[in-house]
């Protein structure tokens, strides 16, 4: 009976002793759970700030490429309008040159046809001249 006894005893403190074996276990396992679940967020946490901060850089570039490409417009915009107001002061000079240059022609008209005119009343009054003395 004692034998029993004390085997029952040692069996009864084995299971107890296992017990707390797997209880310690339970609970080292619970905590590291706990641990990883933590270190997995406070990963995502990072990953979440790298990929804010890396949305953040390909904004700022962005922007900064807009700006380039209005700066770019701006001058595009200001050559047209250089070479707009210069087709325009060509063109009005050319204009004047034609007007000037066609003065110049009816001017020159003008004269040939009072040299013509003064030929003619020449012509004219040599003949009458000659006429007269001819008679």
């Amino acid at each position: 009976v004692r034998f029993i006894y004390h085997e029952a005893c040692e069996e009864w403190k084995r299971r107890v002793f296992l017990d707390a074996e797997k209880d310690k276990q339970r609970q080292l396992c619970r905590e590291l759970t706990e641990k990883v679940a933590k270190w997995r967020e406070e990963c995502l946490a990072l990953q979440q700030a790298e990929a804010d901060h890396v949305a953040i850089y390909l904004l700022e570039q962005e922007a900064l490429l807009k700006e380039e490409e209005i700066k770019q417009m701006e001058k595009k915009k200001k050559i047209k309008k250089q070479l707009e107001e210069y087709r325009v002061e060509k063109q009005q000079k050319r204009e004047s040159e034609n007007l000037l240059q066609s003065h110049l022609v009816e001017e020159a008209r003008k004269m040939m046809e009072e040299q013509n005119s003064e030929g003619k009343k020449r012509v004219q009054y040599r003949e009458r001249l000659c006429n007269r003395f001819s008679d």
